[in-house]
């Protein structure tokens, strides 16, 4: 994946425009998961099929929303032997997932900040309960900068 997409120029302006890079080591041996996000919890219940601290590699890039409880766009696993397959290693589809997953953050930040939305409108059509999230995070969300609203590219690796 880094000798491929994440090599790409288009790719890297892309990354270095809209979002906040971020590695994941999970080295050999780890017992858990090392994050607890929601949007990271199918890469969590995959670490966990895979033997967990027994597994002996896992690639993937993710993009999270700042929240970190919505995954808004994903390579989906980079084994080796998905080269001809995954999103991972064309750099094209590698930057079409990235400009989807922009899309989907200014779609979920409109919904945020639509001051005629009440909470609970904003809710259903994001899909989950804001009356659930504290105060502090419900202000963050509409009151931070929109660089700080970009998502993160997080980048799974062992």
């Amino acid at each position: 994946m880094r000798a491929v997409s994440l090599s790409d120029k288009t790719v890297q302006e892309k990354i270095e425009k809209s979002f906040i890079p971020l590695k994941i080591k999970i080295s050999y041996g780890t017992d858990k998961f090392p994050v607890d996000w929601p949007a990271l919890k199918i890469w969590q219940d995959t670490y966990t099929r895979m033997g967990g601290p027994k597994t002996t590699g896992i690639t993937a890039c993710s993009v999270v929303s700042p929240s970190l409880k919505v995954e808004l766009g994903s390579t989906g696993s980079a084994f080796v032997w998905e080269m001809f397959d995954s999103i991972a290693y064309d750099a094209k589809k590698f930057a079409d997932m990235l400009d989807r997953a922009v899309e989907r953050e200014a779609r979920e930040r409109a919904i945020l900040v639509d001051k005629p939305c009440t909470t609970h409108e904003r809710g259903n059509r994001q899909g989950y309960n804001l009356d659930a999230l504290p105060l502090y995070e419900r202000i963050r969300l509409a009151c931070l900068p929109s660089r700080m609203l970009q998502g993160s590219l997080v980048v799974l690796n062992s």
